[in-house]
């Protein structure tokens, strides 16, 4: 008799894996997921005895993590982006988003005025220029007027449009990297200081920051997982290979990981970590 078993199936692949314990899911964590990564290393490599199984196992294991701690770092870096918009918009200068607002301006005018066409909305939009020094308050106080009566309200309009250019401007900082925020905040007369002070103290300001630890976790559990491919490749040589292109291929995908909105994964001491 012999140990060896033919390769996994989606049928079989829960049950020959079942001796090796349970997927290390946390709460919310989507189990089907985590058995098809399982399941695409197992179609790449053709396991043939339990000792590859574990070879697998434990690939999908490290692989399963680093999406997890690149998953955390996304929503660390999606809420410094929510936190800078919020900054911008309540600095940001009249002339800063007015091009913004006068695109709001028309569409607001087209829904209220049905017997004007774009280009006479565009027209009354533009003839206020913003080189006049009173440009500022004449113009909220000609947009006020001209809302009367509607459902649209100037001050409405003008927060909507201010709130999405600080989007914008926060979205470019974010893709520039955090080299540029010193750049980005000076646009409102602030410094990267001010900004981390009044928003994120004690979130990147400081070496044991939230992010820095989320990076020193994420390049922990790379480095383990490479080390689980190079004794994957002593095992069998050309397995090593196969599944670095297996992990690139997958990983070039939308993540198959997903966690919860109010979950994170926990930033105890690296050496409580397995």
């Amino acid at each position: 008799m012999t140990n060896s078993h033919p390769p996994a199936t989606v049928a079989t692949a829960a049950d020959r894996f079942a001796l090796l314990g349970n997927p290390p899911l946390m709460p919310g964590e989507d189990a089907a997921a985590y058995h098809e990564l399982r399941e695409r290393l197992c179609a790449a490599l053709k396991p043939a005895d339990v000792v590859d199984d574990i070879f697998v196992n434990d690939i999908t294991f490290w692989q399963w993590e680093v999406m997890r701690w690149r998953r955390a770092k996304g929503q660390l870096l999606g809420s410094f982006q929510r936190a800078l918009g919020s900054y911008l918009a309540e600095r940001l200068r009249f002339e800063q988003y007015v091009d913004v607002l006068k695109e709001k301006l028309v569409e607001a005018f087209l829904d209220c005025q049905p017997n004007l066409t774009r280009d006479e909305c565009t027209e009354m939009v533009q003839q206020l220029d913003p080189r006049q020094p009173s440009y500022d308050e004449n113009f909220q106080r000609e947009m006020a007027k001209w809302f009367i009566g509607t459902r649209h309200h100037y001050a409405t309009i003008e927060g909507n449009a201010k709130a999405e250019k600080a989007a914008e401007l926060a979205c470019q900082c974010s893709n520039e990297g955090a080299e540029s925020l010193p750049t980005f905040v000076a646009m409102v007369g602030a410094t990267a200081e001010e900004f981390m002070v009044s928003r994120l103290e004690g979130f990147y300001s400081s070496p044991d920051s939230m992010l820095e630890r989320v990076d020193q976790r994420l390049a922990m559990v790379e480095n383990r997982r490479d080390r689980a491919l190079r004794e994957l490749a002593r095992h069998k040589l050309v397995w090593g290979e196969i599944m670095r292109q297996t992990l690139k291929e997958i990983e070039a995908e939308p993540e198959l990981v997903s966690l919860p909105q109010q979950s994170a994964p926990s930033l105890a001491p690296s050496d409580m970590v397995a």
